[in-house]
């Protein structure tokens, strides 16, 4: 008993929280016959999970894993289940299988494969366990009607799925799916062909508990690829529950790190609430989802080209930190299909958003949306987003009760907005470089309907620069639109991009006509109609104000001096984002001063548990005349070329032009074609061909040495490839019956 006492003290000392168990060796060159010991190590990640129990690892050896990793169980406080790719190795966890089966060509670059070939392993959903025969369900179809789950990829490259075989027909690099005769029309773009790896999308999920499962805590996933989903549209209802390739399923104290995240159909890690599942088996009833996820973290992952989004979820004191989230949205999906986006949180509640590269999504770079009590957004980048950089929408809070957007870089994204406050209150938008396009920051209240409100929101000290039209937009004060706050801000031009709008109740009937708007904009900022109209200022729904009139105004609506009192203007005021050093340049025309931030004590510091008296306008310290350059992050992010990986290049699979293919065997009247299966491929140490024809088999080197051959092949034939050297060989298979059958040319590779 002494002993146990020692050993725990100076682990606590040291503050040692995990207790350590077995570690269980995963190798593609494994057994699930085995012990998973390093020495007899598993073959599959599943094996080791369903034998891992808390405190033990399961230690994934590099090499491609194709298979869906369902965790039975989690681990415990102090002791969790850890699953490890091999530290500087890429280890691939893959929701797709190379096809094995023959081509049939169509015409010049397209080829039909058959997936009545294929195994779809992952069956356990309410529709089905093939996502090429699932079709996307969105709000609005529209181009997309008709579109499945499915995925192809040649050479790692994701093809374009089409609706009609005619648009594939007559675009290289995409694909169509016929759902009578289950198969896949591939155009192969000129310097592909059916003889480079082609992969097909098996699994509707990656890694993930069952539905049965939800809630399981304590798990750490670190160091793999996971990469190939045919995941749903992320909706609420049971068929679209958030399911990322990588899901948390409501889990709690999850650690996502270091991970590579992409090619998802929809969205690449889920970590929020989960009422029900898409599978057959949901959870228990009376199952208490709300209150179950929290406390999980995902830092340093790359959530990239996802088809919809690359982290979705929400949760109670999710930590989001430092991962690189790029590319995401590769499908298009227009804003009337809502949830696309870098990052979409539902329901956040106390979370920190802190130190991400959020940049080029097609879509929104954070959109925070029911929901987001003391959820800070602090020091990060949202930059080159076709959407808006930051949104929020859907809450009601008081001053400092909402969400903290602080010290942020938000440039360049949407044409029209950096950053919107949609029907939400209690937004606190302090010390953010807001740049780029025609207007900076837009509040709306849009929904007239309900109890939602715009109002409560307050923007101090932030900069305002480069915007074509606008600094900020703010909505008229009245129904559900109310009182903002401004302090301590510093904007570019005293030209009038300032201003106020009529988006109140806006999807209902607007309170105010266009004239009534103007002339209580007018007397409020303590001018006239006739003025605003000489000036320009006054179009559809908006009233145009330069800083002075702006500042009249909102004194009329506020009872403290938070009406941008202490505004600053800098004509000639610019910056600019350098995205190869992720350095910012800031040039200011003249010297300004910090501004003492204990004048929102009760509404910013308190609430957040701040400590700065004082603070320069924007995320930067040390502001000077003149231009500026400074280093956003302390250890820059280590962004990627599109497609790239990180660590050591691989070698690179080669061109095979479809030009070079041969034509497919043409049977003699009367001969059935009979399918193929060539497997595993990838291969190791053991080939296998399985067929029902006559064939006579040669197998030849890249460089067209002859390394296999055998006249007369068993339905079944196995070979050792054990002693070859790594690379890509091709299989011929000609019929000895007859000159007409022709040959048929298979591409594999070794390992």
């Amino acid at each position: 008993m002494k002993k146990i006492f020692i050993l725990v003290t100076i682990s606590l000392f040291f503050g040692y929280s995990q207790l350590y168990g077995a570690t269980y060796y995963i190798s593609n060159d494994g057994s699930d016959n085995n012990d998973g010991s390093r020495e007899h190590p598993f073959k599959t990640i599943s094996k080791g999970a369903e034998v891992a129990q808390p405190g033990d690892t399961i230690y994934v050896l590099a090499g491609i894993y194709r298979e869906r990793v369902s965790p039975p169980r989690g681990g415990i406080a102090g002791a969790p289940i850890v699953y490890m790719g091999e530290p500087g190795k890429r280890v691939y966890i893959k929701g797709s299988d190379v096809y094995e089966g023959a081509w049939v060509k169509v015409s010049d670059g397209i080829f039909a494969a058959d997936l009545n070939l294929i195994q779809f392993t992952d069956d356990c959903y309410v529709d089905n366990a093939n996502p090429f025969k699932v079709k996307i369900i969105l709000d609005v179809p529209g181009e997309y009607a008709g579109i499945t789950l499915g995925q192809v990829f040649v050479k790692s490259i994701p093809y374009k799925q089409t609706n009609t075989k005619s648009k594939m027909n007559s675009t290289a690099g995409s694909w169509w799916y016929e759902n009578g005769t289950n198969k896949v029309y591939v155009h192969f773009r000129p310097q592909h062909s059916p003889q480079n790896t082609v992969e097909f999308t098996t699994r509707r999920r990656v890694f993930a508990p069952h539905g049965t499962q939800l809630g399981l805590g304590y798990i750490h996933v670190e160091n793999f690829i996971i990469e190939h989903c045919g995941n749903q549209f992320p909706k609420w209802t049971r068929e679209t529950m958030q399911a990322g390739a990588l899901g948390l399923q409501s889990g709690h104290h999850w650690v996502v790190r270091n991970n590579v995240v992409r090619y998802a159909a929809n969205a690449g890690v889920d970590c929020g609430f989960l009422w029900n599942t898409n599978e057959r088996e949901g959870p228990p009833a009376g199952w208490e989802w709300l209150n179950q996820v929290r406390n999980n973290l995902i830092e340093n992952n790359y959530f990239v080209d996802n088809g919809c989004v690359g982290i979705c979820g929400g949760g109670t004191e999710v930590i989001c930190r430092r991962n690189v989230v790029m590319w995401n949205n590769t499908q298009g999906f227009p804003m009337e299909n809502a949830e696309q986006g870098g990052i979409k949180f539902h329901g956040c509640q106390n979370g920190l958003i802190t130190e991400n590269y959020v940049a080029d999504n097609f879509a929104f770079g954070i959109w925070l949306d029911n929901q987001y009590p003391h959820t800070r957004v602090t020091r990060n980048i949202f930059v080159g987003n076709t959407n808006r950089g930051v949104s929020i929408e859907m809450g009601e809070y008081g001053y400092g009760e909402g969400a903290l957007i602080d010290h942020n870089v938000i440039m360049d994204n949407h044409p029209d907005m950096q950053l919107d406050i949609m029907d939400a209150s209690g937004c606190l938008v302090v010390n953010n470089l807001i740049a780029g396009d025609k207007r900076g920051a837009l509040v709306t209240q849009m929904y007239g309907g309900d109890t939602r409100r715009s109002d409560n929101n307050a923007f101090y000290n932030n900069i305002f620069c480069n915007h074509t039209e606008a600094n900020i937009s703010a909505p008229y004060p009245i129904a559900r639109a109310g009182e903002q706050r401004f302090l301590g801000n510093l904007y570019d031009a005293t030209t009038r991009k300032m201003h106020i709008n009529n988006y109140t109740d806006q999807w209902q009937t607007s309170p105010l006509s266009d004239s009534q708007l103007y002339s209580r904009v007018a007397s409020d900022a303590g001018t006239s109609v006739t003025a605003l109209t000489t000036a320009g200022a006054l179009s559809t729904k908006l009233v145009k104000l330069n800083v002075e009139e702006w500042q009249s105004f909102w004194a009329m609506h506020t009872n403290t001096e938070h009406y941008d009192s202490d505004a600053q203007v800098m004509a000639g005021l610019t910056a600019e984002y350098m995205p190869e050093t992720q350095f910012v340049k800031l040039y200011l025309p003249a010297t300004v001063t910090k501004r003492l931030n204990s004048r929102w004590d009760t509404d910013y510091k308190n609430s957040y548990g701040l400590t700065e008296t004082e603070s320069y306008p924007g995320p930067f310290d040390g502001l000077q005349a003149g231009n500026n350059v400074f280093r956003f992050f302390t250890e820059p992010l280590p962004i990627l070329e599109r497609s790239k990986l990180p660590g050591p290049e691989e070698v690179e699979e080669p061109d095979m032009p479809y030009g070079e293919y041969p034509d497919p065997p043409t049977p003699p009247i009367g001969v059935e074609v009979t399918p193929i299966r060539i497997y595993p491929n990838p291969v190791h140490d053991i080939l296998t061909i399985e067929h029902a024809g006559n064939w006579r088999l040669s197998v030849y080197s890249a460089a067209g040495q002859k390394k296999h051959e055998k006249n007369q092949l068993q339905n079944t034939e196995s070979f050792s490839v054990v002693d070859w050297p790594q690379g890509f060989y091709f299989i011929s298979l000609q019929s000895p019956e007859s000159s007409d059958a022709g040959e048929i040319m298979i591409r594999i590779m070794k390992e």
